[in-house]
């Protein structure tokens, strides 16, 4: 913070892992200084929390929603999909959950 006050800095660039756009994001705010990443966690669409947060790649929510509609296009009869545990991954498994639902998937 003291060298965006002493220094003049009056944009934050990067990063691309969302645990290190959070504070960088709460840091922007609170320096009213614009924060430009390529993160994708939902969190920072929070404009109450990161108001001064841009980002030039999708939230990973509309990813895995563009994904889903990229399989029901071009209607694939069976794929296999890889995930993991954390947060991304059960996003990804909302794809299984969509699938199900429509009678087109199985666990």
């Amino acid at each position: 913070q003291d060298l965006i006050l002493t220094q003049g800095v009056n944009v934050i660039a990067g990063d691309f892992v969302t645990d290190a756009c959070e504070p960088t994001g709460g840091l922007s705010a609170a320096n009213y200084v614009p924060h430009i990443s390529m993160c994708v966690g939902d969190t920072l669409g929070d404009r109450t929390r990161y108001p001064y947060t841009f980002r030039n790649s999708a939230p990973m929510s509309d990813v895995y929603d563009f994904m889903w509609l990229y399989m029901q296009y071009f209607n694939f009869r069976a794929a296999i999909l890889l995930y993991t545990s954390d947060g991304f991954g059960t996003t990804l498994n909302n794809i299984k959950d969509n699938a199900q639902q429509e009678g087109r998937g199985s666990a």
